[in-house]
């Protein structure tokens, strides 16, 4: 399996059937990014289904207005009004956020999907890579959209609460087993206390931090490293681990990447050493996911598929969130899934 950025008018041109569109409701404004994008590039929807599903952002009155707004935006977005739904399911709750996914999948079966998956939360991403693993979906039927900010915002001087950490499996049912010698895969993000409170449940002694690079916003970078540099050079220098080596080897600690924010090739490439280097030691592997949400999915995607390795995602829950955590629409993306042919050439 192969991960890629695609061009969203070629995907639309070649597409043959409906348009089904999964996006969510948030206080972020890029939860409308991808319809405003279908929107303008005319594409007749046919189906839309609308995650709703309650979280505690502050000011809570600026929250619900946004929320409220977003709402009205949705069911007036098309020209052409699609038969809508708005799914309302726990944020924290695998199971029905797994059942709500199959069951769109297969109301939209033949349908050309799009999911926009800027605003879901990381147990929503990897509900859906098992959905999507357990329902069988023909990958060249469905495509991802992803909005990054124009700003993150983050408040040094908060104090953050977490009310839960909830130990996600990844993929079929799963046993958490031989922990200690667990593969850990970071994505630090711009939510450094949940990075750490998570590694405070489970610290693997080896694994890969990825941190995300957008070519035109290198500020991104600069903030994400900044805010997250005392965890990442701690875990780099735990174990016997070199803080200036590059390769991975199981007992040597951590390794250090950067990955461009649309280079999912590169991710999977990664993805799929490590999945080499567990199988060998059957190690489980820890996904701890705070950063851009595509590549939450890529991991989430390809560790369903992996039937012999246990794979785990260790999530703190916010006790609030904050509506100006992010500001504006940057960039939409599309992304799809490609197959690898037994002579390694892609098909889609």
């Amino acid at each position: 399996m192969l991960i890629k950025e695609r061009d969203l008018k070629k995907v639309i041109s070649e597409a043959k059937n409906k348009y089904a569109l999964i996006s969510s409701v948030s206080f972020e404004a890029r939860s409308m990014g991808a319809a405003n994008e279908l929107r303008r590039l005319s594409v007749d929807v046919h189906y839309h289904f609308i995650f709703d599903y309650p979280t505690i952002a502050e000011p809570v009155d600026e929250d619900k207005k946004i929320r409220n707004d977003q709402r009205k935006f949705f069911e007036n977005c098309f020209d052409v009004k699609p038969k809508q739904k708005f799914v309302k399911v726990s944020p924290i709750s695998l199971t029905n956020i797994v059942r709500e996914m199959e069951g769109i999948f297969l109301e939209c079966k033949g349908c050309q999907l799009f999911v926009d998956i800027s605003c879901f939360s990381g147990i929503h991403l990897i509900a859906m890579a098992t959905a999507i693993f357990k329902t069988n979906i023909d990958f060249t039927k469905i495509h991802f959209l992803y909005s990054t900010p124009n700003s993150y915002y983050f408040d040094s001087t908060a104090r953050f609460i977490c009310r839960d950490v909830i130990h996600v499996p990844i993929g079929k049912p799963r046993h958490l087993t031989h922990e200690g010698h667990a593969i850990g895969v970071v994505f630090p993000g711009h939510e450094p206390e949940r990075l750490a409170i998570a590694l405070e449940e489970l610290e693997p002694s080896d694994g890969m931090i990825f941190l995300s690079r957008t070519i035109d916003r290198p500020d991104f970078l600069c903030s994400s490293f900044q805010i997250n540099e005392y965890v990442i050079k701690r875990l780099r220098s735990l174990y016997g681990g070199d803080y200036e080596s590059t390769d991975l080897v199981l007992g040597k600690g951590w390794k250090c990447e950067v990955i461009d924010l649309y280079d999912a090739s590169k991710l999977s490439y990664f993805v799929d050493s490590l999945t080499v280097q567990a199988r060998k030691s059957e190690a489980p592997i820890i996904l701890y996911p705070f950063g851009p949400k595509v590549h939450t999915l890529i991991v989430a995607l390809k560790m369903a598929y992996q039937n012999d390795i246990d794979t785990w995602a260790i999530y703190p829950v916010p006790n609030r969130f904050h509506v100006r955590s992010t500001g504006g629409v940057d960039k939409t993306t599309c992304f799809s899934v490609f197959r690898k042919n037994q002579d390694g050439r892609i098909s889609d």
